[in-house]
């Protein structure tokens, strides 16, 4: 049996290769594409469907799942930031989220929040504050936003933006604990 693999570029097919049940490749360039090595190629869309792999490995809901630490910014400050998340379906989510102030840990704020994977992001929604102490005369942004899942040398990273109507929007990271 004899399998074709084509590697494109936009619309255009820019290599052939043709697989045989021994496992023996026989790379075809397209005339058309200029290309010299198409053996070269044909190796780098294998990395990416290996990257595509990586990919849905990351995406995977059970990765989102336990309890995630790092900072919250807004337009020229900095916040110590907590997540806390429990599966509660296929790709849906519920826990907590934890805001202090780095240099004052009295000043905090505890919100209840929900959430789904969508696309390998988790889509949040922080639905009430459960406890607090805000800066004097401020309240809490009850945020919400879209956080990426990404790892590196064993270490796996939440990182994205949030917004709230009432509130300067910023960024969040956060590496799994």
């Amino acid at each position: 049996m004899t399998t074709v693999a084509e590697a494109r570029f936009g619309d255009k097919v820019v290599s052939r290769s043709y697989f045989s049940n021994a496992g023996k490749t026989a790379p075809l360039p397209d005339p058309k594409s200029g290309l010299k090595n198409p053996v070269r190629l044909e190796r780098s869309s294998l990395n990416m469907l290996s990257n595509t792999r990586q990919q849905q490995r990351q995406a995977n809901p059970a990765r989102f799942r336990g309890n995630w630490a790092g900072f919250l910014t807004q337009p020229g400050i900095t916040w110590d930031y907590e997540m806390s998340l429990k599966r509660t379906g296929a790709s849906r989510f519920v826990g907590t989220s934890v805001i202090t102030d780095l240099n004052n840990p009295s000043v905090f704020g505890v919100m209840s929040l929900r959430g789904r994977v969508v696309n390998g992001a988790l889509l949040f929604k922080e639905t009430r504050i459960t406890d607090q102490n805000p800066p004097l005369g401020l309240r809490w942004c009850i945020k919400g936003g879209r956080l990426r899942i990404s790892g590196s040398n064993g270490r796996v990273f939440l990182r994205g933006s949030w917004s709230d109507p009432g509130c300067n929007a910023g960024l969040i990271g956060l590496q799994k604990q």
